[in-house]
C-alpha cells in the first residue's frame, strides 16, 4: 500500500463531511478500511480512473468538497479521463472544478488557469471545433495576465498551444491557398504533427483578408512574453518562430493566389520577398534547434517541411532537389509506389498514365484561377501532385482519388 495514502487516511481519520461541505468529525474505521481496500485493488488492476474516483469521493467526505487537496485530485481525475479519451467525463469534471474554484476564490484566482486550459483542450478533441474551446483558452490566458504572469514561460507556452489548436480545429485556411503547394504537415490532432493548409471555403470578394492572423497574434504574444527572460526551455523562442513561419507561409501563399483585381492580393515580387524573409527566419531557428537534435526532433521535422514548402512556393527546383538530396525528409514510407512519379527540371510531372484532366506540375494549383473562381466550394477538385522526397530524390506523388487509366493505383 502506498505510504502517502496511509498517511492521508490517518490524517483524515478525525474528519467527516457536514452539510456545509466542511470536514468536522471522525470517519468510521470500517469505512476507511473499505476505501483503502477498494483503492488498492483498483490501482493494482491498472484501473487508475476508478482509483482516482474513489480517492476523490473519500476526500470529499474527509476534507470537504472545496478543499485544495480535493480539487487537485479532481483535476488529476479529469486529466486521467482526458488521457483515456473519455472527453465527455473530462469536460463534466473540469466544468465542476471551475465552478468550485469560482465559488471559493473568485474569477481571478490563479487556480483557475489549469482547469480552464484543460477544459479548452478537452473541447477541442471532443468536438473538433474551436468555438467552445477558444472561450476557455482565452479565459485561461486572461487569468495569467490578471496575476501578472504575462511575462513568463508558462504564458508563452499557453499561447503557443492555442495557436497550434487553432491551426488544427479552427478552419483558418485561407480561401485561395493552393492544395498542391501547401499540404505537407505541421500539426496533428493528438498534439504532435499533422497536415494543415488545404484549399477550402473559396470566396470571391473585392476586399479580402484571410484568417491566419488570428493564430499569428497568439504566437506574437508568446514571443513578447519571453523577450529578454531566462527560460527553462532554452529553445522555446525558436519553436515559436517555426510555428510562426509556417503560418506566415500559409498566409503569403493565400494572398499570392487571390485573383487579380481583389484588394489584398500579393504580387509575385511581394510574395517572393516574404518567402525569402521566412526562409531566413526559419534557417536561424533550425540552426539553433540543431544544437540538440534529439530534444528538438519534432520541431526540426516541422521546420524541414516548412523549408521545403517555401522552395515550392518560390518554384525553386534547384533548392528542392538539394533539399531532398540532403536527406532531411524522406516520405518513402507514406505513399504507395504506384502514386509516385518522376519530375522534370521545370517541375512538370512525368505521368502519361494519369488522366489529362489533372494538371501535371508540382508548382501550380489543380485548376486555372479563372476556372477556380467560378466553382462552388463543393466542386473544387481534390486531386493534385505534391512534391515529396523519396530516397533522397525529388518526386511527385498523386494525392486524392483521380480518374486514371491504370488499375494499380492504391486508394
Amino acid at each position: 500500500m502506498n505510504k502517502i495514502f496511509w498517511l492521508l487516511s490517518f490524517y483524515c481519520a478525525t474528519m467527516t463531511l457536514s452539510h456545509s461541505g466542511e470536514a468536522q468529525s471522525d470517519i468510521p474505521e470500517e469505512e476507511k478500511r473499505i476505501f483503502l481496500r477498494h483503492y488498492d485493488a483498483a490501482k493494482s488492476a491498472g484501473h487508475h480512473d476508478v482509483a482516482l474516483k474513489l480517492l476523490v469521493s473519500f476526500l470529499e467526505k474527509t476534507q470537504g468538497q472545496d478543499a485544495d487537496v480535493t480539487l487537485k485530485t479532481r483535476r488529476k481525475l479529469g486529466q486521467r479521463y482526458f488521457e483515456d479519451k473519455k472527453y465527455t467525463e473530462a469536460i463534466a469534471l473540469f466544468h465542476s472544478n471551475v465552478k468550485k474554484i469560482l465559488k471559493k476564490n473568485g474569477k481571478h484566482h490563479l487556480q483557475l488557469f489549469e482547469p480552464y486550459f484543460q477544459l479548452a483542450r478537452a473541447y477541442s478533441l471532443a468536438e473538433r471545433d474551436m468555438k467552445p474551446s477558444k472561450k476557455y483558452y482565452d479565459l485561461a490566458i486572461k487569468v495569467l495576465k490578471q496575476n501578472n504572469k504575462d511575462k513568463t514561460e508558462l504564458f508563452a507556452k499557453a499561447n503557443l498551444y492555442v495557436a497550434i489548436d487553432m491551426m488544427i480545429y479552427d478552419n483558418l485556411t485561407g480561401n485561395y491557398a493552393t492544395t498542391a503547394s501547401i499540404s505537407s504537415g505541421l500539426f496533428t490532432t493528438d498534439g504532435g504533427l499533422t497536415d494543415a493548409g488545404d484549399m477550402r471555403n473559396y470566396r470571391n470578394e473585392y476586399n479580402y483578408k484571410n484568417d491566419w492572423y488570428k493564430a499569428e497574434k497568439y504566437l506574437e504574444r508568446a514571443l513578447n512574453a519571453i523577450a529578454g527572460t531566462s527560460l527553462k526551455d532554452p529553445f522555446l523562442r525558436e519553436k515559436i518562430l517555426i510555428a510562426l513561419t509556417k503560418i506566415q507561409l500559409l498566409e503569403t501563399a493565400d494572398y499570392q493566389n487571390v485573383q487579380a483585381g481583389v484588394s489584398g492580393r500579393y504580387s509575385k515580387n511581394v510574395a517572393h520577398k516574404k518567402y525569402t524573409e521566412q526562409d531566413s527566419q526559419l534557417r536561424k531557428a533550425m540552426n539553433r534547434l540543431a544544437e540538440n537534435p534529439e530534444l528538438n526532433r519534432d520541431y526540426l521535422q516541422i521546420g524541414n517541411k516548412v523549408m521545403m514548402q517555401i522552395s515550392v512556393q518560390r518554384e525553386n527546383m534547384e533548392s528542392l532537389r538539394q533539399f531532398c538530396e540532403s536527406g532531411s525528409v524522406d516520405d518513402s514510407a507514406k505513399y504507395a509506389s504506384a502514386r509516385v512519379f518522376d519530375v522534370e527540371a521545370d517541375g512538370s510531372v512525368i505521368a502519361p498514365q494519369v488522366s489529362t484532366r489533372i494538371q501535371k506540375t508540382i508548382f501550380r494549383d489543380t485548376i486555372p484561377p479563372r476556372a477556380r473562381a467560378e466553382l462552388r466550394p463543393r466542386r473544387l477538385p481534390k486531386v493534385y501532385f505534391l512534391p515529396v522526397c523519396i530516397h533522397n530524390t525529388l518526386k511527385a506523388v498523386l494525392i486524392g482519388k483521380p480518374s486514371v487509366r491504370i488499375e494499380s493505383i492504391d486508394e
